[in-house]
């Protein structure tokens, strides 16, 4: 499975695929495990075991992350192509997974131009807490980003328009660059 990089449209759809798949392999390697240790020596009293229940860590671990993707969809086609007509030269993160001690959104579309980061969340939440962290990590990398996040759609649209009219500044690509990645780094 050719790995799909954060930001790009499809990855919640590609990503649900791949935990599945990892989660249900890594059970059953650890089930596989016991059983064998189990059949060879007639008890579970085996290194075998031990081996099999510290393979249930990453196991764990993996049903966490998959159960984090299943919760959430995918763009739909339409919407996403909907979006790459406005978008000319923005800079464009599709379906982040972001999670605030409280509560995990997911950011529809994300666009970055001229030191201003806007993003569509539909959920509704306390959205000024998402903002919040994300200005705060760009901070300490020194960005001087402005951020906002849209609950309406149109409202979002709207700016991403005014966005894209905007002249590019001279160091633009470079904070993009540090930007985009850092808010890479923030999502699942």
């Amino acid at each position: 499975m050719k790995k799909i990089e954060k930001g790009t449209y499809g990855y919640i759809r590609r990503m649900k695929l791949y935990t599945t798949i990892r989660t249900i392999v890594l059970f059953a390697m650890a089930l596989g495990l016991y059983a064998t240790g189990y059949v060879w020596t007639g008890t579970n009293k085996n290194l075998l075991t031990i081996v099999a229940i510290l393979g249930l860590l990453p196991s764990a671990k993996s049903m966490v992350n998959m159960i984090m993707f299943l919760r959430f969809r995918s763009l739909d086609p339409s919407v996403f192509e909907k979006y790459e007509k406005i978008r000319g030269g923005l800079h464009i993160l599709y379906e982040n997974i972001m999670t605030t001690t409280k509560q995990a959104y997911l950011l529809d579309v994300l666009a970055y131009k001229n030191h201003t980061v806007c993003a569509f969340c539909e959920k509704a939440g306390d959205l000024a807490a998402l903002e919040e962290l994300i200005l705060e990590t760009l901070k300490a990398k020194n960005t001087g980003v402005t951020v906002k996040i849209f609950p309406d759609e149109r409202a979002f649209m709207k700016r991403m328009e005014t966005m894209e009219q905007m002249h590019a500044e001279e160091d633009d690509d470079k904070t993009a660059d540090i930007v985009l990645s850092t808010i890479k780094a923030l999502s699942l």
